[in-house]
């Protein structure tokens, strides 16, 4: 039971541990939010675990018969949480998810391995199952330092960079034509017309200089001229530009024009 007690008390170090990751990627890195909602996860998934432990699994008389089943149940949780929240939201899956979700998987084949060897059959081929703490075995050790390693290891992927694993590729090159081109500076052109009849203030200032950087991207000399590398880019700010110039709400500030016509079509009907 002390050793029950001890792997409690613990649980809740680390929770306290996560929040407070959490806490520094919110302040410190706000644009990494993955990693925020991975410390989230972790410390409510801790907290939420151990207090149905503390109520409900530690007060059973045969703790050991679901003792084990119940931490596995505790790791797929997290992991289906992590992995699904990813899926739906429409978000990449960076590595700090995918080691955390595959670390919690061994965590649950360890666990239900415990779980055969204390209340099914042996696993260390010995002649009944191994109930009492005196017949633990390297599997038992191999379980607990993997268990208290496997926070310790989401907590460094928490806050190492996010490009630490990744490598620097050949940029990808985009053949852009000189029509392109053309539309391009038209667009510009054009919208300065929109931009200039704007009330003055700081939805003007914003939107002309949305267009005087897209410009001058466009604008930059390379050894064939003017630079097409960042026509995407330029149209981009021309997007913003637009949407300052027709005064959106805020419901569409943060999406592109032609978003926002496709929007207003379906409300229309």
């Amino acid at each position: 039971m002390l050793d029950y007690a001890i792997g409690f008390i613990i649980g809740n170090v680390w929770a306290i541990a996560f929040l407070l990751v959490a806490v520094y990627n919110f302040y410190f890195r706000k644009d990494h939010k993955p990693t925020f909602f991975l410390c989230l996860v972790m410390a409510g998934s801790l907290g939420i675990s151990q207090t149905i432990y503390t109520n409900w699994i530690l007060p059973q008389d045969n703790l050991v018969s679901i003792y084990y089943l119940y931490w596995a149940a505790v790791s797929c949780a997290i992991a289906l949480t992590l992995f699904l929240s990813t899926k739906f939201g429409a978000r990449i899956l960076l590595w700090p998810l995918s080691f955390a979700i595959g670390l919690h998987l061994i965590e649950v084949l360890f666990n239900i391995a415990m779980h055969i060897d204390r209340n099914v059959i042996a696993l260390n081929q010995a002649l009944s199952v191994n109930n009492d703490i005196k017949s633990a075995w390297w599997l038992w050790n191999v379980r607990d330092m993997f268990i208290l390693s496997t926070n310790f290891l989401v907590i460094a992927a928490s806050i190492l960079p996010l490009d630490i694993f990744s490598r620097v590729s050949q940029r990808f090159e985009r053949r852009y034509s000189c029509e392109q081109m053309t539309k391009v500076f038209k667009r510009i052109k054009s919208l300065r017309q929109l931009v200039n009849v704007m009330p003055d203030g700081i939805d003007k200032s914003n939107a002309e200089q949305c267009l005087d950087s897209a410009e001058l991207l466009l604008t930059q000399w390379d050894d064939e001229g003017e630079d097409r590398s960042h026509i995407y880019s330029a149209n981009m700010l021309c997007d913003r530009a637009r949407a300052l110039a027709l005064a959106l709400t805020p419901e569409f500030e943060d999406v592109t024009f032609d978003e926002f016509e496709k929007r207003t079509v379906r409300q229309k009907a």
